[in-house]
């Protein structure tokens, strides 16, 4: 997957605080936290718009914006493939309520119909305040791997500890201990390896979201399977 783009995640960042300045609904004057990620491998460059107005263009694969700082309150967010227009109908298109906890909104899938349709996968984040524990979440966004599990190395032997996961799904946070941890994704049921992530650092007092990411079977120039990992809260 292609690595983060620090300069256009920034830009996006503060066109974001501009456009999520007048929620559709309020929630009390209080703030919410919310960033945006084009995470579909065969989508090109995408505008945003929110509550009818656009607000980014030409928004590439890849890119994931910093947490923005916005009134709580409900938004109607709207992704067209680049150029576009207001009278242009929408890809995706979603009624998004931000409030207590940080939200990461990703547009995932495959444009082409290339395994899972392209949709809009709105996720509630969370802090870790202890710097002894981690936070782990796994989302599967590869629109063409089928569902998998996730094994850690533990004690010598592989010990499953995500089961089943498929397309479009996200676990809920699994706390351990911060520290090292050799893990691999695997096809669901089977020990056939999809990706060995190798030894993995997880961080005290951080959240973080593995991404599977990609195509596992890419056309043309199309991205390749993947993990990228996002740092939450």
């Amino acid at each position: 997957m292609a690595r983060l783009r620090v300069l256009v995640g920034a830009i996006l960042a503060a066109s974001l605080v501009l456009a999520f300045a007048a929620p559709a609904s309020a929630d009390g004057g209080r703030t919410a936290k919310v960033r945006a990620f084009h995470n579909s491998p065969d989508t090109p460059a995408v505008d945003i718009y929110v509550n009818g107005a656009k607000t980014l263009s030409d928004v590439t694969y890849g890119t994931l914006s910093d947490y923005l700082e916005v009134p709580r309150g409900t938004y109607n967010v709207q992704v067209k493939v680049a150029p576009s227009t207001g009278s242009d109908p929408a890809a995706l298109e979603a009624d998004v309520r931000l409030g207590r906890r940080p939200v990461t909104i990703a547009a995932i899938g495959s444009l082409t119909g290339d395994g899972g349709a392209l949709q809009l996968k709105v996720l509630r984040d969370r802090d870790t305040v202890s710097r002894h524990l981690t936070r782990l979440r796994v989302a599967h966004t590869s629109p063409d791997a089928p569902a998998v599990d996730v094994q850690a190395k533990l004690a010598g032997r592989w010990v499953r500890v995500v089961r089943g996961l498929e397309f479009g799904e996200a676990t809920g946070y699994l706390l351990a201990p911060a520290g090292k941890y050799r893990l691999r994704i695997v096809a669901a049921g089977t020990s056939t390896v999809v990706k060995d992530l190798g030894k993995v650092r997880l961080k005290g007092s951080t959240s973080s979201t593995a991404w599977a990411v990609g195509f596992l079977t890419p056309k043309g120039d199309y991205p390749g399977f993947d993990v990228f990992v996002s740092v939450d809260g």
